[in-house]
């Protein structure tokens, strides 16, 4: 359930509130090998507020939330941002600080390789970058430096088989994007981030997070009505430990095609179609995982 209020012509506030009831569990047999994964149920409420604020140049938004679950308690997390913008060189200053909590999943914390006294995964970031136009809307470029520290980060720790906390961890990089309109009805948009990420217990590099993503949409309106965008994302080579050997290996880079459409059948609604993974690519996100091929999927988006 949310809700929006307009507190004036420079005021907008939304407020709203979350209940979520999931439930797992699964069986694996493999050679005479049986692991089950009881079912286990798991329950939270939260309520979230945010404002926009718009005062000349200057747009602040802030925005709180309160998650209770059944297993951790109540936490309280929030966020600021705010962004300038000088009309005169069509430039934009932007900001964010903020905090966060992640509950491990029921995975996490019943199956075979989970643990019941895993500790929920705290954070706080904040991140400063600008956006600039250039000759009009033609071309749009940005870039943003980025920094979040994390206690009790949930990762899978290959000495004990089962998913644990680490104390301290680090993630920081820059986010870069050029966007072009080169007539009308075609918008294309380049992105690049680099990440670096820090066990600050160990020194050593996250597994599993990719130091160069780049990513390609380029999107055509073919008519008022019907959208179609190519999508082609490049995720570099990854740090992941071998299970088997109990060694640092490296994944292999991988690039995805993807394809999707849309078309205004009313004001209100939308008929949507997209094609994931166009050309079929065989990776892992992690060692010894496989990843889905081809898919597609479609539907109706209607909206009151």
């Amino acid at each position: 359930m949310q809700n929006g209020v307009y507190l004036g012509n420079a005021n907008i506030l939304t407020a709203g509130a979350e209940i979520q009831q999931e439930a797992s569990d699964s069986t694996y047999e493999s050679s005479g090998y049986v692991d089950r994964f009881e079912r286990k149920t798991a329950r939270h409420q939260s309520a979230y507020m945010q404002d926009i604020l718009m005062t000349g140049p200057l747009t602040t938004t802030m925005g709180g939330r309160v998650d209770s679950y059944d297993s951790f308690g109540t936490e309280n997390t929030w966020r600021v941002a705010p962004s300038y913008e000088i009309a005169d060189t069509s430039t934009r200053f932007k900001g964010s600080y903020g905090t966060g909590f992640k509950a491990p999943s029921l995975f996490q914390l019943y199956s075979t390789y989970g643990s019941p006294d895993l500790n929920p995964e705290t954070s706080k970031g904040w991140d400063a970058g600008m956006e600039q136009e250039i000759a009009g809307n033609f071309l749009l470029v940005g870039a943003t430096y980025f920094e979040n520290q994390f206690d009790d980060l949930i990762d899978y720790d290959f000495v004990t088989m089962k998913y644990g906390n680490i104390n301290q961890a680090e993630t920081h990089g820059v986010e870069t994007f050029v966007t072009a309109k080169p007539v009308k009805e075609l918008s294309v948009r380049a992105a690049y981030t680099y990440t670096d990420t820090e066990n600050k217990l160990t020194g050593e590099q996250l597994l599993r997070r990719p130091r160069n993503k780049v990513s390609l949409d380029t999107t055509y309106a073919f008519t008022a009505k019907l959208k179609g965008t190519v999508s082609v994302i490049y995720v570099g080579e990854r740090v992941d430990e071998d299970f088997v050997t109990y060694t640092a290996t490296t994944l292999e880079g991988y690039m995805l095609v993807n394809l999707y459409a849309s078309y205004d059948v009313r004001k209100n609604v939308t008929l949507f179609g997209r094609l994931e993974n166009l050309f079929d690519e065989e990776y892992e996100q992690a060692i010894g995982y496989g990843s889905p091929g081809r898919a597609g999927y479609g539907g109706v988006k209607v909206t009151f």
